[in-house]
């Protein structure tokens, strides 16, 4: 390895396809996300049980990962759902 590929290694600035780990996901309990979404629990509750929002379980909780419900925000499906209520 080049000495300039080294130096660049060792003070952080490696190549894109060595960049840092990601971050692990931040996940949200369901009155976060209401107050997120600015709904009601019982309409998030709704959505989970007709899988409308994207969601975990986590034993017998119920987490949201919070990228995945800013991207199911994005694509419309909120006021899609919000409508057909």
């Amino acid at each position: 390895m080049s000495s300039a590929k080294q130096s660049n290694l060792l003070f952080g600035n490696a190549p894109p396809n060595l960049a840092q780990p990601k971050e692990p996901p931040i996940y949200l309990t369901l009155k976060e996300v209401a107050e997120l979404l600015k709904v009601k629990p019982r309409t998030v509750y709704a959505w989970v049980s007709d899988n409308r929002i994207p969601f975990e379980r986590k034993g017998s909780l119920l987490r949201f990962r919070l990228d995945a419900v800013i991207a199911w925000e994005r694509t419309g499906a909120l006021t899609s759902t919000k409508q057909s209520k």
